[in-house]
């Protein structure tokens, strides 16, 4: 952490000194500015590049019969995959459907147990004993979560249907998507952290 001297201990700054402290200040807001325009920059490119694999490049391919391809300048083979894509499952009619068709080791559990302060050794031995635990009764909150992370159950979705399974797809919160893959590998994504501007 940076400690700043008080205020009577220091000499009145420079001129030169004010500058560059402006200059700096400055700088920053033109640093800031740039990275609010290329993080808009990439969030279009990026809804550019999907508009074109999983929706116009797939349509094109499927309005001529094509599953797949090779592109004559690069050689890259062009394929038209279907996937399962959905979000976190959470409720509970979806998550019953899971666990009734197999899926009952897709479904990550978590307990919480809040406990009041000082109670961190009562804590520890919890861990161990749970609701049977003689300290159960001073449980301010004791929770069972349950859901199904997002691309668990797109693969687990795509098992069911592989399998002849007609899986409810809106309840399980899955939609189908058809990507076009370009290349040996997949894109990757990368994700900028630490800033919120729209």
């Amino acid at each position: 952490m940076i400690e700043f001297e008080d205020a009577a201990d220091v000499a009145p700054p420079k001129s030169e000194q004010l500058a560059e402290v402006s200059e700096l200040a400055s700088d920053a807001l033109e640093a800031e500015a740039e990275v609010v325009r290329l993080s808009r920059e990439l969030k279009a490119a990026r809804n550019r590049w999907l508009d074109l694999v999983s929706v116009r490049l797939p349509d094109a391919m499927n309005a001529v019969g094509m599953n797949d391809f090779t592109l004559k300048d690069s050689n890259y083979k062009v394929v038209v995959r279907e996937a399962y894509v959905g979000t976190q499952l959470t409720n509970e009619e979806g998550l019953a459907w899971v666990e009734e068709n197999d899926g009952a080791d897709a479904i990550k559990t978590e307990i919480t147990i809040e406990l009041p302060k000082g109670e961190l050794d009562t804590a520890r031995e919890v861990l161990d004993y749970v609701k049977r635990h003689p300290a159960a009764n001073r449980f301010l909150k004791a929770k069972l979560e349950r859901y199904v992370h997002q691309a668990t159950i797109g693969a687990f979705v795509k098992q069911c249907v592989e399998a002849g399974k007609d899986a409810p797809l809106d309840l399980l919160g899955v939609h189908r998507r058809k990507m076009a893959q370009i290349g040996g590998s997949r894109t990757k994504s990368f994700d900028i952290k630490g800033l919120d501007y729209k």
